[in-house]
């Protein structure tokens, strides 16, 4: 591919095309810019986060010392080699790259959101919760800090807390599928089922293509009245609309385990490892497969004790 624009104008273009997710022209895009040394550090930075987005942990980890290299007080190239480093279970350099990234720049957004999400990743949801509300705090306009300040606040069962701050990013940032998404979640957990339900459906008559509407339609329809049937074409709709939809893939494994289904259980307990992108995921799926192979053979074998477990 040709350019008839500046290193500078392809960065420009590559950032617009992340945000679209055009990964195939955003690598074409990458390389332009990293021709030139002007925009060398930041292009190769663009380069590595694309690397990481797409499960590459060792391109993104060499592509990323490169830009560090060339600018070592870039925080955003701190924050994401130690990312990197969890990937990777260096939790010791993780932290070097994190207390690097918070000296080069204690206000940048960022750093507090990424924090906040290792935090919650640990089961520490107060300091993830205190992390975010710092990330909003200095980024008002941080819609994804919004989202999961939420979720860490329903961890901690603060559920009107929850709805409060998600009632707040409702009017701040209108009818993002992202916000009604999580708003519709609180209505679950708070039990608010059809209140629930009508967020869902409201976002789909607008957004019917929105893979992570279904899932937590999925959600509703167990919490509800346990509707195995319901959850079950949820969650087969999610998939057909995103093939690569690990938690979905996930989610239906496990549904369909608990029903007897070993079989095709297997099948999708395969593909959400396929789609796996980190191993932090990877680890995941092997291990919810695992521990609900067991919890089938428990049950198969010793009935009474399967429902004392329940």
């Amino acid at each position: 591919m040709e350019f008839d624009f500046s290193a500078n104008g392809a960065l420009s273009k590559a950032i617009e095309f992340v945000r679209s997710r055009n990964y195939s022209e955003l690598n074409a895009l990458c390389e332009a810019a990293v021709q030139s040394d002007c925009y060398r550090a930041k292009s190769l930075a663009l380069k590595g986060s694309m690397q990481f987005i797409k499960g590459d942990i060792r391109s993104a980890y060499e592509t990323l010392i490169l830009a560090n290299q060339l600018d070592p007080n870039d925080s955003n190239v701190l924050i994401k080699l130690a990312l990197v480093e969890l990937e990777r279970n260096n939790f010791l350099k993780m932290n070097e790259y994190m207390e690097r990234a918070q000296d080069a720049d204690p206000r940048n957004p960022a750093l507090y959101y990424h924090r906040g999400e290792i935090f919650a990743l640990g089961g520490n949801l107060e300091l993830s919760v205190k992390d975010l509300e710092t990330a909003i705090d200095l980024d008002p306009d941080f819609v994804l800090a919004y989202i999961h300040k939420a979720r860490a606040l329903l961890g901690l069962e603060r559920y009107s807390d929850a709805e409060k701050l998600m009632n707040q990013a409702k009017e701040k940032f209108g009818d993002r599928v992202d916000v009604l998404n999580t708003v519709g979640e609180v209505l679950v957990l708070k039990k608010e089922f059809d209140a629930a339900e009508n967020v869902f459906n409201s976002i789909l008559k607008k957004h019917p293509k929105s893979p992570e509407v279904y899932l937590n339609k999925a959600m509703l329809s167990m919490s509800r009245n346990n509707d195995v049937k319901a959850a079950e074409k949820h969650l087969r709709r999610a998939i057909e609309i995103e093939p690569a939809y690990e938690a979905a893939h996930l989610q239906l494994a496990n549904l369909l385990l608990s029903n007897g289904n070993v079989k095709d259980s297997m099948d999708h307990f395969e593909h959400a490892v396929k789609y796996a992108r980190t191993l932090q995921e990877l680890v995941s799926v092997h291990s919810l497969k695992c521990a609900s192979l067991a919890q089938l053979k428990i049950a198969e074998k010793f009935p009474g004790l399967a429902d004392k477990m329940k």
